[in-house]
């Protein structure tokens, strides 16, 4: 995996086309931090009216993601739950942080 990787909303890279469509509202960025020793990121930033599923994708050793932070929530939250791989809902008009848990 490269260091950054650009994905669309249903969890697979993206493509010229997917950038360049108007109606693109919804995209995430993963940030892998395993070469320096760092926490790696999932982030999904979604610009669409409403609410709007995302695929987070599918990672070796069935890793997990946490969320960390969502611009969504009215006061910062700790928690330890995880989810895996696959469809969560992201509420419109919002960026939401995941780390990766190995």
């Amino acid at each position: 995996m490269t260091d950054l990787q650009w994905l669309a909303a249903n969890g697979r890279p993206m493509y010229d086309g997917t950038w360049d469509d108007p109606h693109t509202r919804t995209l995430t960025m993963v940030l892998d931090g395993s070469r320096v020793g760092g926490d790696s990121f999932l982030i999904v930033f979604h610009g669409g009216a409403l609410d709007t599923e995302v695929t987070l994708p599918a990672r070796g050793n069935g890793a997990a993601y946490r969320p960390v932070w969502d611009s969504a929530w009215d006061l910062p939250m700790e928690s330890s739950d995880t989810v895996g791989a696959g469809p969560v809902t992201v509420t419109a008009a919002s960026i939401r942080v995941y780390t990766l848990v190995p």
